[in-house]
């Protein structure tokens, strides 16, 4: 009987640790990449991130570019000719230079790559994108900017003269005739994208040279739109958000003081289920307490369901982990 037990016993340790083992190597690896700057305004608009949705993301799976709270060099940006604080072209080259080395080493498989001004549900992105295959070189976002009116559907072939107002921004031919990213919400990059995009050899020298290569260099070049063309040269598949993955905008006027109702009554409110990131678009100075705001209302949301009740969204850093958040 003694051996019966034991034997039993042992075929549950064996078939429970096989299954962890599984489940460990299927769970895909995300990290969160930060733009930034050393302007006070941006610093509290960071910290405010850190101190909410990203309280529960470990600290080694967060990189930040730029500002006090720089984590892998980004002062390279104002030490070369090429660039300087605020330039975020620059910044997204050291980004992705870095993720891409942390892709060679198995240690990510999806970047997403953020401003300030983003307030994002993980749960949906790391659940969806698990469906995903990483190696697959694919950065995905809200797809469109940048494109030239004589290629938009609006232009009916190019038979229709540009609205008023209408600028077509120079970039690269690729972005100018398939649309590129509208950064506002951030964008994802897969491992295999992040390898494809930044050479294994070069230094971070040779790796901002090359990045800038790949758009024209007449005028200044957004960088969501840099972002894009770098894709495209180098056989990215440059796609929006899959679905379920939908983004937004909160917007407020400078003279609306923001509260838990102000911000209930906003557009996005009623979208709230069904998107993953908000792109915060109110005066600089109030973002900071709108990631607050929206923090707390997650956690009253999620102390007054029981029983799993509330969305998706709403559960994202509450079922996380409990992982100190990081100190910044």
């Amino acid at each position: 009987m003694n051996a019966i037990v034991l034997s039993v016993i042992l075929n549950i340790f064996f078939v429970g640790a096989l299954r962890l083992n599984v489940e460990d190597k299927s769970t895909p690896k995300f990290v969160y990449g930060f733009l930034t700057a050393d302007v006070i305004r941006y610093t509290k608009m960071l910290e405010a991130q850190m101190n909410t949705w990203a309280s529960h993301v470990p600290r080694e799976d967060i990189i930040i570019v730029g500002g006090p709270h720089d984590t892998v060099g980004g002062s390279i940006c104002q030490e070369t000719l090429l660039a300087d604080e605020y330039d975020q072209e620059c910044k997204e080259a050291v980004l992705y230079y870095n993720a891409a080395h942390r892709a060679r080493n198995q240690t990510l498989d999806w970047l997403v790559a953020l401003h300030e001004d983003a307030y994002v549900f993980r749960k949906p992105i790391e659940k969806i994108l698990a469906n995903y295959d990483p190696d697959e070189p694919i950065v995905f976002g809200h797809i469109g900017c940048g494109r030239f009116w004589a290629y938009r559907d609006e232009s009916k072939g190019n038979t229709l003269p540009k609205p008023n107002g209408w600028e077509d921004t120079e970039s690269c031919t690729s972005v100018h005739e398939k649309g590129g990213i509208c950064g506002g919400p951030g964008y994802i990059w897969s491992r295999g994208a992040l390898k494809a995009i930044a050479h294994p050899d070069h230094s971070i020298h040779q790796h901002l040279e090359a990045y800038r290569s790949h758009t024209k260099r007449s005028s200044h070049v957004p960088c969501d739109l840099a972002a894009a063309c770098v894709g495209y040269a180098n056989d990215v598949k440059v796609q929006g958000f899959p679905q379920g993955l939908a983004d937004t905008n909160a917007q407020w006027a400078k003279d609306v003081k923001l509260s838990n109702s102000t911000i209930q009554n906003m557009e996005f409110w009623k979208k709230r289920d069904f998107v993953s990131v908000i792109h915060v678009l109110g005066p600089k100075e109030d973002i900071p307490a709108f990631h607050e705001l929206m923090w707390k209302l997650e956690q009253d949301m999620l102390t007054l369901t029981s029983g799993g009740l509330a969305s998706p969204q709403m559960e994202a850093t509450h079922t996380s982990g409990g992982i100190k958040p990081p100190h910044l």
